[in-house]
């Protein structure tokens, strides 16, 4: 009886393993600075966090906004590139925010307003985190409007995996 329900499940383990992307499996939010100036990033994110799928990003709340965890600063020099998520685009929506270091160059609208500081960290949403004088409320860009978690992702149209270039 065991060897039948084996030998009943190892096309379905054949066929996750094949959805998995068994192999160079990645899944990752990149930035890259094209520009000839430093660029300082921030990002936010809301993630699916359910049994057996997504990432927990600690942020559950009722408010919408709260949801979001926030991380700030990246400082990229001209062509460096940095990892602002090591999980899965695809299970959570993305925004961000970055500025060149004139204040020349923003990346910004559209999105949900964060207040923030200029000095590095994390937080969920707008809850009190001790914020301090100087603080400044910004409106970050959407990467992507729609999210998927586990077998919700097939036919998805976004990779598990996305670089965003800023460019001039």
């Amino acid at each position: 009886m065991k060897n039948l329900i084996a030998k009943a499940l190892l096309p379905v383990a054949a066929t996750l393993a094949t959805m998995g992307g068994a192999g160079d499996a990645h899944a990752w939010l990149k930035f890259k600075n094209s520009t000839n100036t430093t660029v300082n990033i921030a990002h936010a994110y809301d993630s699916v966090n359910t049994a057996g799928c997504g990432f927990f990003d600690a942020c559950e709340s009722a408010d919408a906004k709260e949801k979001y965890r926030v991380h700030y600063w990246w400082v990229l020099a001209p062509g460096a590139e940095s990892t602002v998520l090591g999980d899965d685009y695809n299970n959570a929506l993305n925004q961000f925010y970055a500025f060149d270091v004139d204040s020349k160059l923003f990346w910004n609208g559209g999105g949900t307003t964060f207040r923030i500081t200029y000095k590095a960290g994390s937080h969920c949403g707008n809850v009190d985190h001790g914020l301090q004088v100087g603080d400044v409320d910004l409106t970050f860009r959407k990467l992507n409007t729609s999210r998927c978690c586990g077998l919700s992702c097939i036919g998805f149209s976004e990779p598990s995996d996305k670089r965003i270039e800023l460019t001039l």
